[in-house]
C-alpha cells in the first residue's frame, strides 16, 4: 500500500507474521492432574473377575515428561485364557445406546486429563492431542445412535491390536461401532497406549458399562494363539502393519480383520494455490501429533513453475518453528519418538552424497528438527519405508497429469491433499485421484459420520460412518431364499470360453482374473445410469426367454423372475447413495466408487447370489462367481450369452466353473483381488495377505461390501456472513 504525491510505500506484513516473530518464553503446561492420577495408578494389569491384577512379567514405562516409574504388567497364559473366555455382557439396544452418549460426555469432562496423559506418556502436544480427542468423542456420539436399533445377539468378542503410536481417535473407531453392536472388546495394548487404554476403561465402568464390555490385556501377549481362539468374532490392528508388527507370526487368522496402518501421504500444490498458506500446513501436516497420525505428510508435489517460490516460503516457515518438549505450551512441533532420530540422521547423510538439497529447522531446543528433503526421495537408498521416517520430501512437476500419475502410484490411500484455487481443476483433480480422502486447500480434515475406506497400503475394512459400524452391524434380516434341487453329480468342463472357465488348472483361475481386469477398467468408466440401462435389457432378454431358459437349465421361472425385480430394485436402492454435509468452513462430498473385482462364492440361495451379483455389476465392479454346483452351469451359460448380446464390456461377467475347496483360497494370493463375498465360510488367512472376507447372507451390507467411499473436503473461508 502508498501515499500519493510520491510518499514513501508502507511495508505491510500479516497478522500471523507478526505473531510468529514473537517470543514467550517458555511456558510449561499444567499437568497435575495426569501427576496424581499416575500415581494412584501404581500399576497397569489385565483385570481378572473385579479388579483383581494378574502379576505376569512386568515392564516399565517412565513419563516423557516427569520421571514417573508406571508398572505395566503383562497377564499371564491362563489370565489371557479366562478374559478370552469370559461371559458376554447382556445389554439391550437402548442400554447401550445411553452408555455410549454417557461415555462422550464423561471423556469430555476429563478431556485435560487425557490431554495432560498424552502431554507425559507420549510426549504429544496438548493442543494435537485435544483435536484428535474431539474426533474420538464424535465418533462415540455418532455410533450410539446405531445402538438401540439393533437387538440381534452377534457371536464373538472384538480384539483390538493397538501400538504406541497408534492415533487417539483410533478408540473411536475401536470402541464406537463394536459397543453399540453389543460386542465386548478386548485391547491388547503396547505399554505407553495401556495407560489411556486403562483410563478409558474406568471411564466406562463408571457410566455404567459392564466390566466384560472392555478388557485389557497390556504388554507381552503370545499373539499366535490369542488371534486364533475361536472366541475371537472381530480383529482390529490400529498403528503398525500385522505382519511387520509380528514378523515371525506364520499363524492364521479366522476372524475379519480391520485395519489402519501407519502410513503417509501426498500434497499437491499449484501455481494458482496460495502458497503461504499451503506451505504453513506442511508444519502440522508432517509434524504433528508426534508424527503417529497414518496421514501424516511424507511428499510435496510442487508444480514447477512456483516450486522456488514455495520453497522459500517453506524454509522461512521452518526456521520459525518451535520445537520443544510436549510439556512446553508454545511449542509447534513435539520432538518424535527417539527410534526415529537416528533414521532421521541416516537420510539427510543419504541425501547429501547424492547432492540433494536439505532444509532443516534452526531450534537447538531438542535433538529432533523438521528436515524437508528437496529434488528427490532418497528412503529406497537408505531402506526405510515412509513411515519410518519424519522427512517431508518437496518435489517439482510439470502438468496435471503428471501429478495425478504420481499421487496415484501412492502406496497409501487414506488421502491426499490438493491446494489449488481453480474450481474446475480442483473438481476435476476430485474426481480423479484415486484416495479415500481428498482435501482441497485442507489438510486431514475427518468427520465421524463419513466413512473412510482402507485400500491398498492404508488397511482393510472401513473406519467411521455408517460403513464401519456395518463391519459389526448385520441390520434387519437375511432374505427370502429362493432354492430348488441343485445337487447333481459334477461334470467337468475341459475348456475355457472367454468368461467362462473350467477349473481343471491354475491357468483357469489367473485367466479369469486377468479378463476381469480388463472387463472393470471399461466398466466402471460409465456411470450407474448407464450400467443400469444395459442391466435392464437383460432383465427384457432374460424375460423374453423365461420359459426356454427354465426349460433347458432347470431354474424355475420364480427364480428368474427374482433376477428381473432384483434389478429394478437395487437401482432404485443405489441410484442415489452420494451424501454432502456443511461442518465448520467445509463442505463435504462423498460418493461411492466400485472396488474393482469382486470374488463371489456361490450360494445355495439364489435370491441372495443374485443380489450380490446384480448389485456388484450395478456398482462398476467386475464378478467372478466361483462355481460349485453342476446343475447351474447352464443357467450361467445363458446369463453370458445373455451379457454378450447386450455388448456387455468382455470380462465384466466371468465364471469359473467345478470349483474346488481350495480355489476361493488360491485367489486370496492375487494382488488384484481385494473383496471376497462368501455364503458359507471364512477362510484361513496369513497375516500379511489380509482381504476383505463379507458375509454375502447380510445383503443390507451389500453397499459397504462392494463400493469404497471417496469423501472431498472443500475449503468454503471463515466469513461471518
Amino acid at each position: 500500500m502508498g501515499h500519493e504525491n510520491g510518499s514513501k510505500s508502507i511495508k505491510s506484513t500479516t497478522i500471523k507474521q507478526v505473531f510468529r516473530t514473537m517470543d514467550y518464553g517458555t511456558i510449561t503446561e499444567n499437568v497435575s492432574s495426569a501427576k496424581a492420577w499416575l500415581e494412584d495408578l501404581a500399576a497397569i494389569g489385565a483385570y481378572k473377575r473385579d479388579i483383581v491384577l494378574s502379576y505376569g512379567k512386568s515392564l516399565l514405562v517412565h513419563s516423557k515428561g516427569l520421571d514417573i516409574p508406571i508398572q505395566v504388567i503383562s497377564p499371564l497364559p491362563e489370565d489371557v485364557d479366562e478374559i478370552v473366555a469370559a461371559n458376554k455382557s447382556d445389554w439391550t439396544g437402548k442400554q447401550r445406546s445411553v452408555l455410549l452418549y454417557k461415555l462422550s460426555i464423561e471423556l469430555e469432562n476429563n478431556s485435560s486429563l487425557i490431554c495432560q496423559l498424552e502431554v507425559l506418556i507420549r510426549g504429544i502436544l496438548s493442543k494435537h492431542a485435544m483435536s484428535s480427542l474431539h474426533l474420538l468423542i464424535d465418533h462415540l456420539r455418532f455410533y450410539s445412535g446405531y445402538a438401540a436399533t439393533n437387538e440381534k445377539k452377534i457371536e464373538g468378542v472384538s480384539l483390538s491390536v493397538v501400538s504406541d503410536d497408534v492415533f487417539l481417535s483410533a478408540f473411536g473407531n475401536i470402541l464406537g461401532p463394536a459397543l453399540a453392536a453389543g460386542v465386548d472388546v478386548i485391547l491388547q495394548t503396547e505399554p505407553r497406549i495401556s495407560v489411556l487404554a486403562t483410563l478409558f476403561k474406568q471411564l466406562a465402568e463408571k457410566v455404567g458399562f459392564p466390566k466384560n464390555a472392555i478388557q485389557l490385556l497390556p504388554g507381552d501377549v503370545n499373539l499366535t494363539n490369542l488371534l486364533q481362539n475361536d472366541s475371537i468374532g472381530f480383529i482390529n490392528c490400529f498403528g503398525k502393519v500385522l505382519g511387520k508388527t509380528f514378523p515371525n507370526l506364520e499363524s492364521l487368522v479366522k476372524a475379519p480383520v480391520i485395519a489402519v496402518t501407519k502410513t503417509k501421504g501426498p500434497m499437491i500444490v499449484f501455481n494458482n494455490a496460495d502458497l503461504e498458506s499451503a506451505s504453513d500446513a506442511v508444519i502440522n501436516a508432517a509434524w504433528g501429533s508426534a508424527t503417529v497420525l497414518p496421514w501424516s505428510l511424507s511428499i510435496v508435489m510442487v508444480q514447477e513453475d512456483v516450486y522456488k517460490v514455495f520453497v522459500s516460503k517453506l524454509n522461512d516457515h521452518l526456521s520459525k518453528v518451535r520445537i520443544g518438549p510436549a510439556y512446553e505450551k508454545l511449542a509447534d512441533v513435539s520432538s518424535v519418538h527417539e527410534s526415529q532420530l537416528f533414521n532421521i540422521q541416516k537420510v539427510v547423510e543419504e541425501a547429501k552424497v547424492v547432492g540433494l538439497q536439505v532444509l532443516q529447522s534452526t531450534s537447538q531446543s531438542s535433538q529432533f528438527q523438521t528436515t524437508v528433503i528437496l529434488g528427490g526421495d532418497v528412503l529406497k537408498n537408505v531402506s526405510l519405508e515412509q513411515s519410518d521416517v519424519a522427512v517431508v520430501t518437496v518435489i517439482a512437476f510439470r502438468h496435471t497429469n503428471e501429478a495425478l500419475s504420481l499421487s496415484n502410484n501412492f502406496k497409501s490411500k487414506m488421502g491426499v491433499s490438493v491446494w489449488t484455487e481453480n474450481i474446475g481443476l480442483a473438481n476435476e483433480l476430485a474426481q480423479k485421484l484415486q484416495f479415500s480422502n481428498v482435501w482441497i486447500n485442507s489438510f486431514a480434515k475427518f468427520s465421524a459420520s463419513h466413512s473412510t475406506y482402507l485400500d491398498k497400503n492404508s488397511g482393510v475394512g472401513y473406519i467411521g460412518g455408517v460403513d464401519g459400524a456395518c463391519e459389526y452391524y448385520k441390520n434387519g434380516s437375511d432374505p427370502e431364499k429362493l432354492t430348488f434341487d441343485i445337487s447333481a453329480a459334477r461334470s467337468f468342463y475341459l475348456h475355457d470360453i472367454d468368461g467362462f472357465y473350467g477349473n481343471l488348472v491354475g491357468r483357469s483361475v489367473s485367466s479369469a482374473v486377468v479378463s476381469s481386469k480388463k472387463g472393470y477398467d471399461l466398466w466402471k468408466k460409465g456411470n450407474i445410469s448407464d450400467r443400469f440401462r444395459m442391466l435392464a435389457n437383460l432383465s427384457f432378454a432374460l424375460e423374453s426367454r423365461k420359459e426356454l431358459i427354465s426349460k433347458n437349465t432347470g431354474v424355475p421361472c420364480f427364480i428368474l423372475d427374482y433376477w428381473v425385480s432384483t434389478t429394478y430394485k437395487l437401482y432404485a436402492q443405489f441410484a442415489d447413495v452420494g451424501q454432502v454435509e456443511h461442518k465448520g468452513s467445509h463442505v463435504i462430498r462423498t460418493c461411492r466408487e466400485p472396488v474393482g473385482i469382486i470374488v463371489i462364492d456361490e450360494s445355495n440361495s439364489l435370491s441372495t447370489l443374485f443380489d450380490c451379483v446384480i448389485g456388484s455389476l450395478l456398482l462398476g465392479n467386475a464378478v467372478i462367481v466361483l462355481n460349485l454346483h453342476e446343475k447351474l452351469i447352464d443357467f450361467y451359460a445363458e446369463i453370458y450369452q445373455l451379457l454378450a448380446t447386450a455388448k456387455f464390456p468382455s470380462g465384466v461377467f466371468n465364471v469359473i466353473l467345478n470349483c474346488q475347496n481350495d480355489t476361493f483360497d488360491s485367489l486370496l494370493s492375487f494382488d488384484d483381488l481385494n473383496t471376497f463375498i462368501t455364503f458359507t465360510r471364512r477362510p484361513n488367512m496369513k497375516i500379511g495377505n489380509i482381504k476383505r472376507i463379507c458375509d454375502g447372507r447380510m445383503s443390507s451390507s451389500l453397499l459397504s461390501y462392494v463400493t469404497k467411499t471417496k469423501n472431498v473436503w472443500s475449503s468454503i473461508g471463515h466469513s461471518v456472513l
